[in-house]
């Protein structure tokens, strides 16, 4: 059941070009939302999970490029962490 859940939130995944990114990222930022769940909460040694983290880490570098930056510096912790607008004061993905 958790294969075929995943199966069918990663075939709505459809990945924008750039500009729509930058103008419009609510809809890429709920997908990496719940591709982020799929990955943390999903079991190490199935497939499934493996794939939704690889699919959230692509998601990740292509909201960067568009230039959006997930967590502060000045942030407390990670459980503080947003998508937000790139500024100086932003994390980095490396």
């Amino acid at each position: 059941m958790r294969f075929a859940s995943l199966a069918f939130l990663l075939s709505g995944l459809v990945l924008a070009p750039q500009p729509a990114f930058a103008a419009q990222p609510n809809t890429s930022i709920d997908h990496w939302k719940a591709l982020n769940s799929q990955c943390r909460g999903g079991s190490g040694d199935d497939p499934a999970t493996q794939l939704a983290c690889d699919r959230r880490d692509a998601l990740t570098r292509q909201l960067a490029k568009a230039g959006w930056c997930f967590g502060r510096k000045d942030d407390p912790d990670a459980a503080a962490y947003r998508w937000h607008r790139c500024t100086a004061k932003s994390l980095r993905p490396e």
